[in-house]
């Protein structure tokens, strides 16, 4: 039977300006993403987030505008599949943070 655990998927990390890995399951792991939190601290900037190598068919979000000191809170039910990443960046480099909360199960 697949137990559900709660878990931070990724602490919140500054973004940079290429493509990196957020977030991977391991195993025979799958995980969900239910929160994502985004904050651009300085000035407007833009996001993108996708589920698989980024490019433009896998983007959830592209080039998502953040206004300044306003935190975008998205409540998902984003399955991610074991070995598959997870990959964010954002316009300005270590500019945005973004946080990834869920479960995982087996």
């Amino acid at each position: 039977m697949a137990t559900y655990v709660p878990v931070l998927l990724r602490t919140p990390t500054l973004l940079t300006n290429t493509a990196a890995t957020v977030y991977t399951p391991s195993g025979a792991t799958t995980g969900v993403i239910r929160t994502l939190t985004v904050l651009s601290n300085s000035a407007s900037k833009t996001f993108s987030l996708s589920v698989g190598a980024d490019a433009q068919g896998t983007r959830l979000y592209d080039a998502y505008a953040l206004t300044a000191n306003v935190p975008l809170i998205q409540n998902l039910f984003q399955v991610v599949t074991n070995a598959v990443n997870v990959q964010a960046l954002a316009s300005a480099n270590t500019a945005v943070a973004l946080g990834l909360s869920g479960y995982e199960y087996q």
